[in-house]
């Protein structure tokens, strides 16, 4: 019997969606759902797209296993295809920072769309899900501190005296809202008890996802208006 034809064997079969966009996964999917038992989601896939790709396709091809790959140094191939995505979270970022600053700042993003998968879409829980969402209060707090470092900004640059007052002046500057400047001020907040080990027995359990997702959008909407600035300017 034809392996594609379904039947006994489909589904030990396992294809890799090894492009580089959802609409190609999913043409892909579409086209092979019911000849085969499961599809492997790699990095460079997973990176470009982020967790939207693996719900999307659950919804195309509910049928169908999903294996999310995202293992990094095994095959020089991903390697390339993660470097091509970091190449996009790059240019995201504002070119008064500097280019070593936005790679770094590139693969905490990709860091942080990979946790967020592991805490929204699996079953971790308890102390190891805390955990996860403690690491990535202290990722989103790195580029936080990060970005609002502007040369020539007075009260941004390298002699500001911390990260709650460069968001005011972010505020100041219209860079920001209210809203969002609260929400960075309790996540630098929660960072600095966090990376200061400063933590009580009343905070396990304390953390939730909210913790990690208003912040992480405010400060996606704060580099959205740096580069903006930035690339006015120029």
């Amino acid at each position: 019997m034809n392996a594609l034809s379904g039947g006994d064997g489909a589904e030990r079969l396992i294809v890799a969606l090894d492009v580089d966009s959802a609409e190609a996964a999913l043409d892909s999917a579409r086209r092979l759902a019911g000849h085969v038992g499961m599809f492997k989601i790699g990095l460079e896939l997973f990176v470009a797209e982020g967790p939207s790709v693996v719900r999307r396709l659950r919804e195309e091809v509910p049928d169908v296993e999903i294996f999310l790959d995202l293992k990094l140094h095994d095959i020089p191939n991903t390697m390339r295809g993660a470097i091509r995505s970091a190449d996009y979270f790059r240019s995201t970022f504002p070119r008064f920072m500097a280019y070593d600053k936005r790679t770094t700042c590139a693969y905490t993003l990709m860091y942080l769309d990979t946790m967020w998968w592991v805490t929204h879409r699996t079953d971790v829980s308890s102390v190891a899900r805390e955990m996860c969402y403690k690491s990535m209060i202290v990722a989103v707090g790195t580029v936080l501190e990060a970005v609002l470092r502007v040369p020539g900004e007075p009260g941004m640059g390298n002699g500001a005296r911390g990260v709650r007052d460069r968001v005011d002046h972010a505020l100041n500057r219209r860079w920001i809202d209210q809203r969002d400047a609260d929400l960075l001020k309790e996540l630098w907040q929660h960072r600095n008890r966090i990376h200061a080990h400063k933590l009580t027995r009343a905070e396990f359990g304390y953390y939730t996802k909210a913790h990690v997702d208003r912040p992480a959008r405010a400060l996606r909407r704060l580099v959205a208006a740096l580069k903006e600035w930035d690339d006015a300017r120029r």
